[in-house]
């Protein structure tokens, strides 16, 4: 009798709890947090930097890929990071994972020649793309460029250049 007592007792509890719980597609999910606002550089926070000067092994943790036959030299020299090529090449390296919430810049030192850097962004097999570059003439820069390709074609290819 004491433990049918204390079986009943037990069947009830469990019970409860099993029809008290929210079912797994009724669950809402909410993002709070998400925005930050920043208004003063000095108050920024980094999320990633490149330091070159700080690069061991550039071409392991930075691979790159060349895209032309013609391979542009990618290296370290007075703790900055140098891309040169004598001939037309495009060359991207790898500098990390895209974080849907940072605000990515290029602190560009100088320019020599004629050409264009910038960013991609994109999906492992490159089926979706998303590019936003600058161009530049000796020094001079001469266009920003928005290019968007999804499934190798071009979606989108047009200069956002606001004053140049």
């Amino acid at each position: 009798m004491k433990y049918l007592f204390l079986s009943i007792i037990l069947v009830i509890t469990i019970n409860h709890v099993g029809l008290s719980q929210t079912s797994p597609e009724k669950i809402n999910f909410v993002r709070q947090g998400v925005q930050r606002m920043i208004f003063d550089e000095d108050q920024s926070i980094s999320l990633a930097r490149l330091e070159p000067q700080k690069i061991v092994g550039l071409s392991v943790m930075h691979p790159a890929k060349h895209y032309s036959n013609e391979q542009a030299n990618i290296l370290i020299n007075n703790d900055k990071l140098v891309i040169q090529s004598k001939e037309d090449t495009q060359t991207a390296i790898w500098f990390g994972g895209f974080n849907p919430f940072a605000t990515y810049s290029i602190d560009l030192d100088s320019c020599i020649g004629n050409g264009e850097i910038g960013f991609e962004f994109s999906d492992a097999n490159k089926k979706e793309q998303f590019f936003v570059t600058i161009g530049f003439n000796n020094s001079r820069l001469t266009t920003t460029k928005l290019r968007v390709l999804k499934n190798f074609n071009v979606i989108e290819d047009k200069s956002i250049a606001v004053n140049l």
